[in-house]
């Protein structure tokens, strides 16, 4: 999966010599997010982490490159727009690695879906976004989900659904 992430980032956010991107990764503290953030610094991009907790996770703190992020919290669920405005800015391109599981459909679809929609929305209004990205399966297992997952995962990929519309 890492991989494939990394493909997609390559394309979407290929940078050239000397040229620097500012990139806000939503979801960066997170397992996936922080790897984001991680290949976007050795890409030379401006990176910029939003997480609810505002810090890099424990796996990567006092390595060289976490220094290079700014790292901001926000709750994306909770925040009012102006607020939520304030922390996102006007980044070149975004970055949503945001995601919950769980078994509870309207958490599934708030997490998977509204807090990306809330986002991408906000990005959006900074009115410099030309690339965003969303890191997501949904699309591709949508089409099987209703032969073999459990009913709870149908808010689930409803959520991510939602999340890749916004982007």
């Amino acid at each position: 999966m890492l991989s494939s992430i990394v493909s997609t980032l390559v394309l979407l956010f290929s940078l050239s010599p000397g040229s620097s991107l500012s990139v806000t990764v939503f979801g960066g503290a997170g397992f996936t997010g922080s790897r984001v953030c991680k290949f976007l610094v050795n890409k030379g991009a401006t990176v910029t982490s939003i997480s609810k907790s505002g810090t890099s996770p424990s796996w990567c703190q006092g390595e060289e490159w976490t220094s290079k992020v700014e790292w901001k919290k926000a709750d994306l669920l909770s925040a009012d727009d102006a607020s939520l405005d304030a922390v996102v800015g006007t980044p070149d391109a975004v970055v949503s690695c945001v995601g919950v599981i769980g078994t509870d459909p309207d958490t599934l679809v708030a997490g998977n879906g509204n807090a990306n929609v809330a986002a991408f929305a906000s990005a959006k209004r900074g009115g410099k976004l030309q690339r965003a990205a969303y890191v997501s399966v949904g699309s591709e297992v949508d089409a099987c989900k209703e032969n073999w997952l459990p009913e709870f995962f149908k808010s689930y990929f409803a959520g991510k659904i939602m999340a890749e519309k916004a982007a």
